[in-house]
């Protein structure tokens, strides 16, 4: 498999055509086994033909930059980011929240919270419309983390 770690010069090693038929031979099986597809079906879904779902899958072609952004299209944002790799990229959907540690959110929420319900806040163990208020923004920053890490556990991608 192509080096995809720093060369020397702290580059990827340049990929070769070889190692992208490879990888989209990969995204392609991987594909068809997580979602029981045949070669037809597939090719369906990404808008070409069985013959190219099969051409791809036994390395004897390339996959056309269209077929590629089907690919995310159809499966979601990520899924060939097996084939980026080669360029030390991934794909992140446009609009995403790429904070990557859900913690510091997590964490001013759970404080937030603790905050407003201790004896000595204005409304006791009970959280007051003020103080739930206030807390809006960063309850808003913690729901948005606990949707990416949920969306990377769906994908079954690590965090």
């Amino acid at each position: 498999m192509q080096q995809t770690s720093p060369s020397v010069s702290g580059r990827l090693a340049r990929p070769t055509q070889n190692a992208y038929r490879q990888r989209c031979a990969d995204v392609i099986r991987r594909l068809k086994l997580e979602h029981g597809l045949t070669n037809e079906e597939l090719g369906d879904r990404l808008g070409c033909s069985d013959e190219t779902i099969s051409n791809v899958e036994n390395m004897r072609t390339n996959l056309n930059p269209v077929t590629l952004l089907n690919i995310d299209f159809e499966f979601g944002p990520g899924t060939i980011d097996p084939i980026r790799e080669l360029s030390g990229t991934r794909g992140v959907p446009v609009g995403a929240i790429c904070d990557t540690d859900a913690l510091p959110a997590l964490t001013a929420s759970v404080h937030s919270i603790a905050q407003a319900r201790a004896p000595a806040s204005p409304g006791g163990a009970v959280m007051t419309h003020g103080e739930l208020a206030e807390m809006k923004p960063v309850l808003r920053e913690a729901i948005k983390s606990l949707n990416w890490l949920l969306d990377r556990a769906e994908r079954g991608e690590a965090a």
